[in-house]
């Protein structure tokens, strides 16, 4: 069986499915990065689109949607993972026509909520895939609800090729690490942890675009104004994106790692099991989908107030066997049962086909 794999390359997560799959005997998965049109366009091209006119851009997704047919013509691929993103422009009638001839079953699996994709909330465009997955449990009865399908719960477990113990150190050089997108909720959050810290002597890091980085006029004034709301914060934090290698090398490196929610989410985070993959000691925002999946062990430690995590952060800064011991267990846990592999074998079944 072979299956292509559509995304854009968002962190690690096109590898890292594509990686899962061709773990499983007798499938072979082929990866399609994705590049986003305003990436490839020439600067007239995109001042034209901004106007209204969408001439170049409906004529880059046609040019996608044909390479996606040249790759199942050349590859005799049997299904196309289309992950997490709007495709109607490359989804269009003759690619369809084409699965339908060549017996190609096409899919959609979000690794996002489905309900921050507002161009995706009809049902003549969920209609065009042979199943739909979401790692979010809400999303399975709003799907059902709102567009009467059917769509599958699918959680997005951890890529052990790069979250693992390996490297793993005893000495930490962080007493508190956090990486992620900036939003209010968790500056509020983050904020009162780097207090902690500075008024503590306690070492903390924030990798993660907080402030815009371009242009540099917008920089720095939406730099400036994040340092008079949040100056603890603004002291540890490094404004940037860092790769998923990296990001694994700073949990294994920190006693205490912090995991917040978007706003808009109510599902498991990867975050945590990525954390946790590392064998390393984790803190995260409580919700019920995340206590239901660790109801059974004590390795996952949950704050839901200001209160509570720093609590939490005092204790489990001064009670390092106890973290350790927290941190093996949540090790021992994901690679038991959350790793992505385990997960991609139930599409494998879903999809009846030889393998």
């Amino acid at each position: 069986m072979k299956i292509l794999v559509v995304w854009y390359d968002y962190f690690h997560y096109l590898d890292g499915i594509t990686r899962a799959f061709n773990k499983i005997d007798g499938v072979q998965a082929i990866k399609f990065p994705l590049e986003y049109f305003k990436k490839q366009s020439t600067w007239l091209e995109k001042t034209i689109t901004k106007m209204g006119i969408k001439c170049f851009e409906d004529r880059y997704y046609r040019k996608v949607s044909e390479q996606i047919i040249d790759v199942c013509n050349c590859e005799n691929v049997d299904a196309v993972m289309f992950l997490n993103a709007d495709y109607r422009g490359i989804i269009n009638e003759d690619l369809l026509r084409f699965f339908e001839a060549n017996k190609i079953k096409p899919l959609i699996w979000f690794v996002d909520t489905i309900k921050n994709k507002k161009t995706c909330h009809d049902k003549a465009y969920l209609e065009k895939f042979y199943k739909i997955y979401s790692f979010e449990k809400s999303d399975i009865d709003y799907i059902n609800n709102k567009f009467d399908l059917p769509a599958i719960y699918l959680p997005l477990g951890v890529d052990d090729s790069v979250y693992n113990s390996c490297g793993r150190v005893p000495e930490k050089e962080y007493d508190i690490f956090f990486v992620g997108a900036g939003e209010e909720k968790r500056y509020v959050m983050l904020e009162a942890a780097a207090k902690y810290c500075a008024e503590n002597s306690r070492k903390m890091l924030v990798y993660g675009r907080m402030w815009t980085h371009r242009p540099a006029r917008h920089r720095i004034r939406q730099e400036l104004n994040f340092k008079r709301k949040y100056p603890y914060l603004h002291q540890v934090t490094i404004n940037q994106y860092i790769e998923p290698e990296q990001v694994a090398d700073f949990y294994k490196k920190s006693k205490i790692n912090l995991n917040m929610l978007r706003a808009e989410h109510n599902g498991v985070n990867p975050r945590v099991f990525e954390i946790l993959a590392t064998q390393s000691f984790e803190i995260t925002e409580y919700n019920e989908p995340t206590a239901e999946v660790f109801k059974d062990t004590d390795c996952l430690k949950m704050y839901k107030s200001q209160e509570d995590l720093i609590t939490m952060i005092e204790y489990y800064l001064t009670h390092e066997e106890e973290r350790e011991y927290l941190a093996k267990l949540g090790h021992e846990l994901v690679s038991e049962k959350y790793l992505i592999r385990k997960f991609v074998t139930a599409v494998v079944d879903d999809l009846e086909l030889p393998v």
